[in-house]
């Protein structure tokens, strides 16, 4: 498979690389899997460094869709995707522009600069069992 992803509960993030060429039904595959693990708000890290690769202008239009539809049907954490290449950067610029809704999506050449970014997010926000009374 082109993506592997691990979910981490106890840190509500999930991270997903990217190992080769990206396939639309593969990026289906992954939200599905977030979806049934109930992990849509948890913060994402996507990183496309080590395939490079980027999807076509079509199939990332189809997927920025896809995730800005999620948005009305549930609560989504951000999203930072990582990568070195100007190719898979600007594919990933061009989705971040396009699904871009209440979500926030941003691109990033490093993976700390995204992890800091993300870790600027409280992980916890919508759990109501974890507010101050």
């Amino acid at each position: 498979m082109s993506l592997a992803w691990s979910i981490s509960h106890p840190m509500r993030s999930v991270l997903v690389v990217a190992r080769s060429e990206i396939q639309t039904h593969h990026v289906a595959d992954l939200l599905r899997s977030i979806n049934q693990a109930s992990a849509g708000s948890y913060r994402i890290v996507v990183d496309v460094r080590v395939s490079d690769c980027a999807l076509p202008a079509r199939a990332i239009r189809e997927l920025a869709e896809i995730v800005v539809q999620r948005e009305s049907e549930q609560e989504l954490g951000p999203i930072a995707i990582v990568g070195r290449s100007m190719k898979a950067r600007s594919g990933a610029q061009l989705f971040a522009d396009l699904a871009q809704g209440k979500r926030l999506v941003t691109v990033f050449p490093e993976p700390d600069e995204a992890r800091r970014w993300l870790n600027g997010f409280y992980a916890f926000e919508k759990d109501k069992r974890l507010a101050f009374q």
